[in-house]
C-alpha cells in the first residue's frame, strides 16, 4: 500500500502511525519505508496478515480504526475550500429595503470602496429621511476576518468582527473597540437569494432578539 505525504502536517503523520501500531496489533508485523518519486514523498507500507488474529479480531479493530481517524483528523480525499470573505462581501452592494415598522422602512445603500464595502443605513419615517449609521468593512488577514466599524451621527461608533461561514451565511460578534472577549450582542445575515437577506439579530449569550427580511431594490 501506498500513501503520499506531501499534504500531511506532523501531527497527522503522527496520528497515522498510531493507527498503524494498532493495526499491527491487531493483525500482525508491519513493515514500512518512506521514498522520494520526484518532488513527492510516499510511505510504502508492508503488513503480513495473521489470518486467524483478522478474523477474530477484526470487530474491534474496525471500531479502532474508524475512531482513530476521526480522533486524528486523517486528510479526505477532498478538502474544503477556503471561502474569499472579501469576494463575498460584494453580496452587499446595492440598495436593500426593509419594513421594519409602522410608516417606518430602512434602507442600506452598499458601495465599494475599493476592494472595501461601505453601507450608508437610513431610514424614511413618514415619508422624512433620517441618516442611521454607516458601516465600514474591511478585512484582516491576520485573522481572516471581515471587521467593521459603526459610526452614528452623533458621533457614537461600535466595532464588530465576523465572517462568512458560508458562501450565503454570515456571523458577527459586536464587540469592545475590536476585543472578541468582550461581546455585547450578535448578528447573522443570510443571503436567500441574490436579491433577499435575512438578519437576526441575538444577545450575548445566543438568545434570538430579532429578524428583519430586507429586499435588493436596485
Amino acid at each position: 500500500m501506498f500513501i503520499a505525504l506531501d499534504d500531511w502536517d506532523c501531527n497527522t503523520i503522527r496520528g497515522f502511525l498510531l493507527i498503524l501500531a494498532r493495526i499491527e496489533h491487531f493483525l500482525g508485523r508491519r513493515e514500512k519505508s518512506v521514498t522520494k518519486f520526484g518532488s513527492n514523498f510516499v510511505l510504502r507500507l508492508s503488513i503480513n496478515l495473521n489470518r486467524s488474529a483478522m478474523k477474530k479480531n477484526f470487530l474491534p479493530m474496525t471500531i479502532v480504526l474508524l475512531l482513530l481517524l476521526c480522533s486524528n483528523g486523517i486528510p479526505a480525499q477532498s478538502t474544503q475550500t477556503k471561502l474569499d470573505q472579501v469576494e463575498l462581501m460584494k453580496q452587499w452592494l446595492g440598495t436593500w429595503q426593509s419594513d421594519i415598522g409602522k410608516d417606518t422602512v430602512e434602507f442600506w445603500e452598499g458601495k465599494s470602496y475599493g476592494k472595501a464595502v461601505v453601507i450608508n443605513v437610513y431610514q424614511v419615517i413618514n415619508g422624512k429621511k433620517s441618516d442611521y449609521y454607516m458601516i465600514n468593512c474591511g478585512y484582516d488577514q491576520r485573522d481572516d476576518k471581515l471587521k467593521g466599524f459603526n459610526l452614528l451621527p452623533n458621533s457614537h461608533f461600535g466595532t464588530w468582527i465576523g465572517m462568512f461561514a458560508t458562501d450565503k451565511k454570515f456571523k458577527a460578534d459586536m464587540v469592545d473597540t475590536f476585543k472578541p472577549e468582550i461581546v455585547w450582542w450578535k448578528n447573522e445575515v443570510e443571503f436567500k437569494s441574490p436579491t433577499e437577506l435575512v438578519v437576526g439579530a441575538f444577545n450575548a449569550n445566543g438568545v434570538k432578539t430579532g429578524e428583519w427580511t430586507y429586499k435588493k431594490i436596485k
